[in-house]
């Protein structure tokens, strides 16, 4: 098993869009991969968004293509706020479809921000947090009509929310998941970890983005705890030659050190037993190996220091509980 590095990621990425569109006839090829992976993108659509710009006719590789793909919303928010700003002055307006324009166009100013992160995210080669500031972009339009539904209105800008929509689809598309919803859908089902963390754990991870089953982004969450580990151990060795650090927090550090040894023992019992579809041992090993984070930290507060490691506790510890979703 291999931790992922930002230059592999990029190697990788690289590799898996060649793969994925090829260079010829880019934006046809771009949009028959986008329409195949994403039920919410049409071939057609895709191809006209990208025709009508002059900045995605011109560009010759997939990499400019997406940085064309995320600008595609922004200026679709762009057209969307004049219009709702003309609606509220409208006087056949009701008061309630006013409110729920009021709403929309909060949500579009908050996703004109998300967006821009995404695109600087994209264009720094983040594409694990360019997906998430995407997709939490295209939350506005699905928002924004059921703020109408709500209050019983007809929402006069259904065709403005759905274009959004389907424009923020194609940038999403350009993180090249074998099944660009299949690691959303298993995040939002894993209880106790925040979503956004458990997103970015897969997709800054080659391996996860090109899962197509579950059981393939289940085999990688086993992975991603262990490599934690392997981040840690360095840490604890370094916290332990600095003179500064007290001798009890030295014994704690020493103690953590030992039960982040075993729980690799134990991840990688648990791994097997996945594989072997043995998900009841499975449990009992993963679960055993998140004791680590809760033992290590309780070891500090017992002697009355302060952990140096609170966050990588943290961190290993959602890491086992996304594992731990997969077993059950």
């Amino acid at each position: 098993m291999k931790c992922w590095s930002s230059s592999s990621f990029f190697l990788l990425f690289s590799l898996l869009f060649a793969q994925c569109f090829g260079d010829i006839n880019l934006i046809q090829n771009v949009c028959k991969k986008a329409s195949s992976s994403s039920p919410n993108i049409e071939f057609k659509f895709c191809v006209a968004s990208f025709t009508s710009d002059p900045k995605s006719r011109s560009a010759t590789t997939v990499e400019q293509l997406g940085e064309t793909a995320f600008e595609h919303p922004i200026s679709m928010v762009n057209t969307i706020s004049p219009k709702i700003s003309e609606l509220l002055k409208d006087p056949k307006l009701s008061p309630k479809a006013k409110t729920a324009l009021q709403d929309c166009s909060k949500l579009y100013s908050d996703a004109t921000d998300q967006l821009k992160v995404a695109l600087s995210s994209y264009n720094s080669k983040d594409y694990g947090k360019a997906n998430v500031y995407a997709s939490a972009a295209m939350d506005a339009a699905s928002t924004c009509e059921d703020g109408f539904k709500e209050l019983g209105e007809t929402c006069p800008i259904t065709q403005e929310n759905h274009d959004y929509f389907e424009l923020g689809a194609i940038s999403l598309s350009f993180t090249c998941f074998g099944d660009i919803n299949l690691i959303h859908n298993v995040c939002r089902r894993v209880p106790d970890v925040e979503f956004k963390f458990c997103v970015a754990s897969f997709t800054s991870d080659p391996k996860s983005r090109s899962a197509t089953t579950i059981e393939q982004l289940g085999q990688t969450a086993f992975e991603h705890p262990v490599c934690m580990i392997n981040a840690i151990s360095p840490k604890i060795s370094k916290l332990l030659k600095d003179p500064k650090v007290s001798q009890k927090a030295k014994t704690a550090l020493h103690d953590c050190s030992e039960l982040y040894s075993n729980a690799i023992d134990q991840l990688k019992e648990a791994l097997s037993s996945y594989n072997s579809k043995d998900y009841r041992t499975t449990n009992i090993r993963a679960s055993a190996a998140m004791d680590a984070a809760v033992t290590c930290g309780d070891g500090f507060e017992d002697l009355g220091e302060t952990c140096p490691l609170t966050q990588e506790n943290h961190d290993y510890f959602e890491l086992v509980a996304i594992t731990l979703s997969f077993t059950v």
